[in-house]
């Protein structure tokens, strides 16, 4: 019985096979500095339970959050890449970088 649930469990794991989230969409763009912009990407899993980690541009500290919708605030005026990827429940497969969005930082 242990054997066949480790086969099945093996299977699904193996068979996540996803591509890159979609190109982020952030908003407001242009936004001023400081001010909360929120982005948010479209994932690959039907069943909802992959994390997201976002690289906001700026060399901040980047983490793998649940939501496909994230927030951040840039402390410097400029133009940002902002691009996502997405991975799988266990932490086993994960994706290639989206496509990125610009978004312009103003004072």
């Amino acid at each position: 019985m242990k054997l066949l649930i480790l086969v099945i469990l093996a299977i699904f794991i193996f068979s996540c096979k996803i591509s890159a989230p979609d190109k982020p969409k952030c908003k407001p763009n242009p936004a001023h500095i400081t001010q909360k912009v929120k982005c948010e990407t479209k994932g690959s899993d039907p069943l909802k339970v992959h994390d997201f980690m976002f690289d906001w541009g700026d060399g901040s500290e980047m983490k793998w959050k649940s939501d496909k919708e994230q927030c951040h605030k840039w402390t410097s005026l400029g133009t940002f890449k902002v691009k996502v990827k997405e991975q799988c429940p266990w932490y086993v497969f994960y994706t290639d970088w989206s496509k990125e969005s610009e978004i312009n930082i103003v004072p």
